[in-house]
């Protein structure tokens, strides 16, 4: 399920939330507030498949918590990090989705100041602690047998891709890489996402269909 619905997600980001986003394909802030304005449910759905990203990776967690061939600890610390990314990133989705539609209609300043804040609680704080449930997502999986060769050798690319997306925001501003660099290297590091979920969910089929030992 996590990988057809983060497939959607990222299809969604790029037909509907680019050109509304800080570092997507608008040039200009008032471009990027005008669109939001002219469009507010285009954006509202834009975000509907990132939501439903949250509940995939909690219902995940929940499900490797009861799965036994998974390490406990390993298990339980996807679910305690992604409960905890989850309230950053959908709080700041949920202004965006919300307060920060009615200011874009109607006050462009304020609607600039609330996004400088929410951003960091979606790509910052939220995507940190998905990414840190992501590697303990590697932890069980390479513990379950659930693992192959290509996985080792992918995972290092997509998590050092990742850690430098969801570290970026957080930096001090006079530190923080421009808007579009973030992007960039989300855009990177979610394409390699989906095609680690295909690879760990190939092995995890092909896991069931082999009979288990006694």
């Amino acid at each position: 399920m996590n990988f057809l619905v983060h497939g959607l997600a990222l299809v969604s980001m790029a037909a509907l939330l680019l050109p509304m986003l800080p570092g997507g394909s608008t040039h200009t802030d008032a471009e990027r507030i005008a669109a939001i304005a002219a469009h507010p449910w285009q954006f509202r759905l834009g975000w509907f498949p990132w939501q439903l990203c949250a509940l995939a990776d909690l219902a995940l967690a929940i499900t490797m918590v009861r799965e036994r061939d998974f390490p406990r600890s390993g298990s339980i610390a996807v679910l305690v990090l992604t409960m905890i990314a989850v309230v950053p990133d959908q709080l700041g989705e949920g202004l965006w989705v919300t307060r920060g539609v009615e200011l874009a209609r109607t006050d462009p300043v304020a609607y600039l100041a609330l996004e400088r804040s929410i951003f960091p609680l979606t790509a910052g704080w939220g995507a940190l602690g998905y990414t840190l449930a992501a590697l303990a997502w590697t932890w069980c999986f390479a513990a379950a047998k659930m693992w192959s060769r290509a996985l080792s050798i992918l995972s290092v690319p997509l998590w050092t891709t990742m850690l430098i997306a969801v570290l970026a925001p957080l930096l001090p501003e006079s530190h923080r890489p421009s808007s579009a660099f973030v992007s960039t290297m989300n855009g990177l590091g979610f394409a390699q996402l989906q095609l680690w979920l295909g690879l760990v969910t190939e092995r995890a089929f092909t896991l069931g269909r082999k009979p288990r030992r006694a």
